[in-house]
Formats: C-alpha cells, structure tokens, sequence
C-alpha cells in the first residue's frame, strides 16, 4: 500500500546536465541500494549509500526527508527509482567533449631511437600520460592503466598511445624499450618519448596543463585525449573508479565525430 509520500508527483525538472554528467556505475550503486531496502539484511548499507546520491534523484523519491533518516519506503518510490535509473542508463548520452588546449608541433625521440614528429599524429585520436621507467609510485599502475586502454582499442589503426617521460636525464631509448616491452605494450600504437627537459616541460605545462618538468621527477597521474585535430578534448584522473572505461568511452566517441 502506498504512503502519502508515494503519491507526490515526480519533479517538474530534473537537470538533465547533472544526470547526463552522472556516472552510470553510480547509478547501478543507487539502483542496488534501493532494492536492498526491502531486504532487512542490507537496509543499513542502503540507506548509506543513498544519502549520497545527488539532490535531484532524492526528489525523485518523492519526500522531504533526508534519506536514511527514518523514511518510510513505499513500493511506489522503490518502482520510480528503479525506472529512472534504468531510463537513464538506456537513454542519457555522454555531453559533447569540450576543447581544452592544443597541441603544438613537436619532434621527439622514441623507445627504437629514432625520430618522432608530431605529424605522425596528424588525423589520430590518442591518449597520453606522463611517467618514468624507475619510479616506484602510480607509475606502474599507469602504466598498467594505459595497457588496458591499448586491449581495448589495439584493433582501431586511428587510434595512438603517447607516454612522455619526465625524467630525460635517465629514460634514454634503450630504457624506454625495456620498460615497453615489460610492460608488454605494443609499440606499434604505444610510443614512449624523450626529449629535451625543455620541450618536455613545455608540453606538459602549456599544452596538457600537467604540471612541470623539473628534474624533481613530480608528475600528473592523469591521462589526457587528444582528438584528430591536436586539441587535447579531457583529462581523467586514473585513481577514480571508472576512469578507464570513460577513456575508452571518450576514445570512441571522438572516432564519431565528423570534424
């Protein structure tokens, strides 16, 4: 039987920007929760994870009150819970990728030693990141990351991964190809470049807006994707859960793109 709170209506507006901007894991986290509220054994968790959901979808919920705060559940607010997530998961799409920066021309040295000009590039979508062979920090897990994005993408020939390296001073050819082939990557769409400190910082700084190369050997643990243009489109923080999907989300979505 449903409650009073049940029979409110659904909310004239819900900002379709937030919902499209929301990750879908975390609405499958919201939808579980909900239907653990009819399990006596997963309430407690539920309600938990339910005060976290955004301003919108508590609306959505038809009450007042602040989840997780004595509510009462009524099958009509666990159904238009339910169907709303499920809406969004079939029908929101990701919002256009903006432009953040460009990438100007460069020529750098690769893992074989020989040249590499940022005209090879031209009219590729590609991901970057920033590591070095001896560190002992996310650059393995990077790493590590970026291999996941190349068993996804191996197959699409528009498609190019680029580790620059923040320390020229020790990353010379021979260690970029030892790391590379460690780390099992394949280079024929996986480079990994040195250069000069000062291209390099310049890079970093300027065009993926990354920090410095300085020698102290700091670096973003971020991936950057630059579209078939040299227009770096977003950035993902690899600590976040899900980043990797989005990069290869992202990846696909710019191959869609007419211009």
């Amino acid at each position: 039987m449903e409650t009073e709170g049940d029979k409110k209506r659904l909310p004239d507006f819900v900002p379709m920007r937030q919902v499209a901007g929301c990750d879908l894991h975390l609405l499958d986290m919201w939808t579980e929760a909900v239907d653990n509220l009819t399990k006596s054994g997963g309430r407690a968790e539920a309600r938990c994870k339910l005060k976290l959901a955004p301003h919108w979808l508590k609306q959505v919920l038809g009450s007042g009150q602040e989840l997780g705060g004595g509510q009462v559940w009524g099958i009509g607010q666990l159904v238009r819970v339910l169907v709303l997530c499920v809406l969004l998961g079939a029908c929101s799409k990701p919002l256009p990728l903006e432009v953040l920066s460009s990438v100007p021309e460069f020529t750098l040295t690769d893992q074989t030693g020989r040249e590499f000009a940022s005209s090879k590039l031209k009219g590729k979508i590609w991901v970057a990141n920033f590591i070095f062979t001896n560190c002992m920090g996310p650059c393995p897990r990077m790493t590590g990351q970026m291999k996941q994005v190349q068993n996804a993408v191996y197959a699409l020939n528009d498609v190019r991964l680029i580790s620059f390296t923040v320390d020229p001073a020790r990353d010379t050819p021979e260690a970029l190809a030892d790391y590379a082939k460690r780390n099992k990557a394949g280079t024929d769409q996986w480079s990994f470049l040195i250069g000069s400190q000062e291209t390099l910082h310049n890079l970093k700084r300027h065009a993926f807006l990354l920090g410095d190369v300085t020698g102290q050997l700091d670096h973003s643990t971020r991936f950057a994707l630059v579209d078939r243009k040299g227009r770096v489109r977003a950035f993902y923080d690899t600590t976040e859960d899900g980043a990797i999907k989005r990069v290869i989300r992202d990846v696909r979505a710019l191959r869609g793109e007419q211009n």
